[in-house]
């Protein structure tokens, strides 16, 4: 007698509920992507195996019969960083197009927060099934989020978090883990110096009259000045504050600070993004035995690193913040993911001249 019953399929959501464990951990170490332990890795491994696990996307993309779209955001400065979030969202949309996905990637004018609503509108209206982007105080989030919630579309953050919203994810980077990250490389260089003495150059966003939040940048600072105080006191911390908003430019800011500690420091940290205007402080005034450190990796940086007028970059590597974006919105439509996930941290990178080849080489291996 032949039985009528539907054959038995093992789903990812299953994995996760036989062993107890998140659905975002299973899809990581079936895909090979994300920080699974070892342990667990051969756990699950071991389980879909004894359970003959067989991953049924093809039939599901037939079934299914229907193009599903992922729409990223960002705003648009600094150029080159967005650049290389785009690239990583590119990477992985190429991946995912054969299961019948489109990626979209929209930059949205700093400070613009008629032209995101005006461009989130369309892009509801044009037919979206998941939504990446940016907690940025550039744009009023609020109205943002609203507008996604209202049309009940799946949401995450990238690069920056906010976490009183109901998204399901957050990938990036910990910023104040980064300003730890910053105040070891630097202690250990200036450890041996007598009466070492390094500046940081930070920045007051507060200027544009309207609340920060998140502010990556304070996060930073308070990190690395934590740091320095726990493990490194003996070293002096001078602390600088740039206005963006201020009556002097962002390049005579910068040369100021410069200019009145040229000789007088030892280490240097600059947390503002705002490299280009570093150039001509760089290659015109005494601090090529500073040891300096940034927070952004673009072409002047690299060439400054080559050059010894930069020691170190602490990187946060954007290209992966857009590829993991991508997936693991892919992997939300895939399984129907409603409740909130593991966030996914992109731990940070130490840039120095010898090892700049790495980025290259991750890239080519996604």
């Amino acid at each position: 007698m032949e039985s009528n019953s539907k054959p038995h399929i093992l789903t990812q959501k299953k994995i996760a509920q036989a062993l107890g464990i998140s659905l975002v951990t299973v899809n990581r170490a079936l895909n090979n992507s994300g920080c699974v332990s070892p342990k667990l890795k051969k756990q699950i491994l071991d389980y879909v195996k004894k359970n003959d696990y067989i991953p049924v996307r093809v039939s599901q993309v037939l079934l299914r019969n229907k193009v599903r779209t992922i729409v990223v955001f960002s705003s648009s400065s600094p150029e080159y960083f967005w650049d290389d979030i785009y690239r990583g969202i590119k990477t992985a949309g190429d991946q995912i197009k054969a299961f019948n996905y489109e990626v979209r990637y929209r930059r949205i004018p700093d400070l613009d927060t008629a032209a995101y609503i005006a461009i989130l509108e369309e892009e509801i209206q044009r037919g979206v099934d998941a939504i990446a982007l940016v907690n940025q105080w550039l744009y009023d989030m609020d109205t943002i989020i609203a507008e996604i919630e209202k049309a009940a579309i799946p949401y995450i953050f990238y690069n920056t978090d906010g976490r009183d919203y109901q998204r399901l994810c957050y990938i990036g980077t910990d910023y104040r883990s980064g300003g730890r990250l910053a105040a070891n490389v630097m202690g250990k260089a200036l450890v041996i110096k007598r009466n070492a003495r390094a500046m940081v150059i930070a920045i007051d966003d507060t200027s544009y009259n309207r609340e920060i939040k998140p502010d990556i940048n304070t996060d930073r600072l308070m990190g690395f000045l934590d740091a320095m105080k726990e493990e490194y006191p003996e070293i002096e911390i001078l602390t600088e504050v740039m206005v963006p908003k201020s009556e002097k430019s962002k390049e005579a800011q910068i040369q100021s600070f410069l200019k009145i500690h040229e000789h007088q420091i030892d280490g240097l940290y600059i947390i503002p993004s705002f490299n280009s205007a570093y150039v001509w402080n760089f290659e015109n005034l005494d601090y090529k035995n500073v040891f300096t450190i940034r927070t952004d990796l673009d072409a002047l940086s690299l060439e400054h690193l080559k050059n010894d007028l930069l020691s170190v970059v602490i990187y946060q590597d954007p290209f992966l913040q857009g590829y993991q974006a991508v997936r693991f919105l892919e992997m939300v439509l895939e399984n129907n993911i409603r409740d909130r996930q593991d966030d996914i941290e992109i731990s940070h990178n130490v840039i120095f001249k010898e090892n700049t080849g790495i980025l290259h080489r991750f890239k080519e291996m996604v």
